[in-house]
């Protein structure tokens, strides 16, 4: 998508992002379907693994707006920015929850 969005193929463009967010939604589909019993129990219980990282989905999504934006399609540009940045916020909470878990930073004194 990148190389297509930089050669002016804008139209080109939203269509990989399109095709990469299916396919995001066919794993994360996948994921959630599991076995009956424990197996299932032990799948939910541990959902966040099935997840992709915020951070590609940002990308490709802030891509698909930069293109529809190009393409004149302001309102669904705003809408993909704006699930660019609900994206990139969950990645923000992740690395201060990160932080926070680890405890206070550590800190050396040079004498």
């Amino acid at each position: 998508a990148q190389c297509t969005l930089q050669l002016g193929m804008h139209k080109k463009t939203i269509l990989f992002c399109e095709m990469a967010l299916e396919e995001v939604s066919k794993s994360n589909q996948e994921a959630a379907t599991s076995p009956s019993g424990e197996e299932h129990d032990e799948l939910v219980a541990n959902a966040n693994e099935y997840v992709l990282d915020p951070l590609p989905l940002c990308k490709i999504y802030f891509k698909k707006a930069k293109a529809l934006r190009l393409t004149g399609n302001y309102t669904e540009a705003r809408t993909a920015l704006n699930f660019s940045l609900e994206h990139l916020e969950k990645k923000e909470m992740e690395i201060t929850d990160t932080e926070n878990s680890e405890g206070p930073a550590r800190t050396c004194n040079v004498v």
